[in-house]
């Protein structure tokens, strides 16, 4: 047999609906578009043994726990018609984020702390199949101007060993051809009001995964979360906008962006208490730039409100 081919690969997600840690049947359906792939088929834990001999060596070791740990970018692009649920919904899902659908309008994505969903990812590489259950990750998103956007995710999933199988035939029609980022594709970039000349933004919702091996549980959970971002914009006179008044005030500020013009095939991210971190001066072709840190709370009287995001 010839050697096996790293381009051939298929992603498969679905939520376990059946209880977690439930593997389901994954079909073509169940399909995801990724970019960049990234897999430790066997994050392995050990235990040293502590045992001295009238020689030198390694005492050796014996094995403790597994898992699995998959990386991968998804396009930002919309799912076609308002309304319906994007292919990489099931994802953001898994990323403690709960799927609120309006027909005829659009699918909205609102940060969760209980009960995150659990996900069940497949990944076959030209015929090896991983699967991991119990899976809960976190996820990036990157608009960098003249670039296709990126979600960058990362999921922790409990071990299930390999075996041989042939890839399915996979279903993308929940994916759409993205959009670089520009002034026309990227129509709203609004902090505090201010329309920004940015060469880019990014937001990490940052969740912590923990994989927990106890006696009696194994166990991929989500403990905590702080949402943070950097973005970069042309600098303005203080009388426009002062960006160092508002950074030191500790004020939270309003920050909305839209990528996507057609509806059905935009992506709109809002926040309503952002606050600016450092703020540094830097260089774009000669123009004067700031670069920004962003740190994304909660609303004093609400919660899980640092992000919302809705394809429409």
């Amino acid at each position: 047999m010839g050697p096996m081919l790293s381009r051939k690969v298929l992603l498969t997600a679905a939520i376990e609906v059946a209880g977690y840690g439930v593997l389901p049947v994954m079909t073509g359906a169940d399909a995801v578009l990724i970019a960049e792939p990234k897999l430790t088929a066997q994050s392995t834990e050990r235990a040293e043994r502590k045992v001295v001999r009238r020689f030198f060596g390694a005492p050796g070791e014996v094995y403790a726990a597994n898992h699995m740990e998959l990386e991968f970018d998804v396009e930002l692009a919309g799912a076609g018609t308002p309304g319906d649920v994007p292919g990489f919904g099931v994802l953001l899902r898994s990323c403690s984020f709960a799927e609120i659908v309006t027909p005829g309008v659009g699918v909205l994505y609102k940060l969760v702390t209980d009960d995150p969903e659990s996900i069940a990812l497949g990944y076959n590489t030209d015929g090896v199949q991983h699967n991991g259950r119990g899976g809960r990750g976190t996820v990036s998103f990157d608009l960098q101007a003249k670039n296709i956007g990126a979600m960058k995710f990362k999921h922790t999933a409990l071990y299930v060993p390999p075996h041989d199988a042939a890839m399915m035939q996979p279903d993308y029609s929940g994916f759409r051809a993205p959009l670089a980022a520009n002034t026309t594709n990227t129509p709203v970039l609004l902090l505090d009001g201010h329309p920004l000349v940015s060469s880019g933004i990014s937001i990490d919702i940052a969740n912590d995964v923990t994989f927990q091996a106890n006696i009696g549980s194994e166990r991929v959970m989500i403990t905590g979360r702080k949402v943070t971002g950097q973005v970069t914009f042309e600098k303005n006179r203080v009388n426009e906008k002062d960006w160092y008044d508002l950074a030191l005030s500790g004020k939270g500020l309003a920050l909305k962006l839209t990528h996507g013009t057609t509806p059905g095939n935009r992506i709109t991210f809002e926040a309503p208490c952002v606050k600016l971190g450092q703020l540094e001066e830097t260089d774009q072709d000669g123009i004067a730039m700031l670069q920004a840190a962003l740190t994304f709370e909660p609303t004093p009287d609400g919660g899980d409100d640092e992000l919302t995001i809705e394809v429409h």
